[in-house]
């Protein structure tokens, strides 16, 4: 009994002093900014060999000015905006660079460059913290630190002059000049309208990346999502992504579908085999996308999706449904029956 009282006490004081050494190198980290200290409540963390300090602090230290709007940080630096989204990898930067104006369109648009981060902010604790790559590679600050556990980092925000002066680039070196670069405001307004639609777009791309990455099987509904040359509920491996662009496998080779949104993405595809369990019969309608007297409810959803409309009444032969399918037109409508739950006519 005392030995296993002394084994237990021996175990706990390696957990208790394991978990003390990574609190304290976390703990010991010094960070500066221009020289000054840190103040935050928040100390630097250590994941993954990589040194992580909390964001929001570090860019009110550096006179960075940054807005944070449903999950997606824009960061104006000395040489452009960035886009991020915490726990995500993909970054947009928008370089004040001529060569990223756009002038293809009437509107005058400013595009972005696109990149994978390998460290990228992270939220511990409900407080955001980016990693010291991102500062020194994307954002233009210099990043210094020492066996002393002391990190450096020197910021200096230009951004007001940066813009104004690639204001006066753009219009010395572009060869139209539409009415939104008439002034300098309305030339601000337009990078504005680029970054807020990036923004849009990055939470979109981040949106369909995590849900697509849950699984890798997923069955194809023609319905909802134009597959051309493949079935309604083929099976399909993802073999690839990137943002709204998934790239798909099976037996026919590999194709690539862009989905204009989440929504479209889930609507586009089954998460488990739907015609699993039918019989040989109904498998074969569903595929084909067709209904007949004797399908159930659930299989005529399968087959044609839920009705625009339906009317439901009660007589002495039980509930009665009529579903509404119109497919665009008021004027070409087709009309599915069910009598307790049994499609029991057909009407085109």
């Amino acid at each position: 009994m005392k030995k296993y009282v002394a084994s237990l006490l021996v175990v706990l004081m390696l957990v208790l002093s394991f978990g003390a050494v990574s609190f304290a190198e976390e703990e010991s980290y010094q960070v500066y900014v221009n020289g000054k200290k840190l103040e935050s409540d928040y100390p630097p963390i250590v994941e993954n060999y990589a040194i992580y300090v909390p964001l929001w602090s570090v860019l009110g230290a550096a006179d960075y000015s940054a807005i944070y709007s449903r999950d997606i940080f824009r960061i104006n630096t000395n040489d452009g905006v960035v886009l991020v989204r915490p726990d995500h990898n993909a970054l947009f930067k928008y370089p004040f660079a001529t060569g990223n104006l756009d002038e293809s369109s009437y509107n005058l648009k400013l595009k972005y460059d696109f990149y994978r981060q390998d460290y990228y902010p992270i939220t511990r604790n409900w407080v955001i913290y980016a990693p010291l790559t991102l500062l020194q590679d994307y954002l233009g600050m210099s990043v210094a630190w020492g066996d002393n556990k002391r990190i450096d980092i020197t910021a200096n925000s230009t951004y007001q002059t940066s813009l104004s002066k690639f204001y006066k680039d753009a219009v010395g070196s572009l060869k139209k000049v539409s009415f939104s670069m008439s002034t300098e405001k309305d030339f601000i307004n337009t990078i504005d309208n680029s970054v807020t639609a990036g923004a849009e777009e990055l939470r979109r791309f981040a949106a369909i990346e995590e849900w697509i990455s849950k699984q890798t099987t997923y069955w194809l509904d023609a319905r909802f999502a134009n597959y051309e040359g493949h079935d309604h509920t083929e099976e399909v491996v993802v073999v690839g992504y990137s943002g709204n662009k998934i790239t798909f496998s099976n037996s026919k080779g590999e194709f690539t579908k862009e989905f204009a949104s989440l929504q479209e993405a889930q609507d586009g595809l089954f998460t488990s085999n739907p015609v699993a369990g039918l019989s040989a019969k109904a498998q074969a309608a569903v595929k084909a996308r067709q209904v007949y007297v004797g399908m159930s409810r659930s299989e005529a959803v399968l087959s044609w999706g839920k009705p625009d409309d339906m009317n439901t009444w009660t007589s002495g032969l039980g509930t009665t449904e009529q579903w509404v399918y119109r497919s665009g037109s008021l004027f070409n409508a087709q009309y599915i029956y069910f009598t307790n739950g049994v499609l029991t006519s057909i009407q085109n």
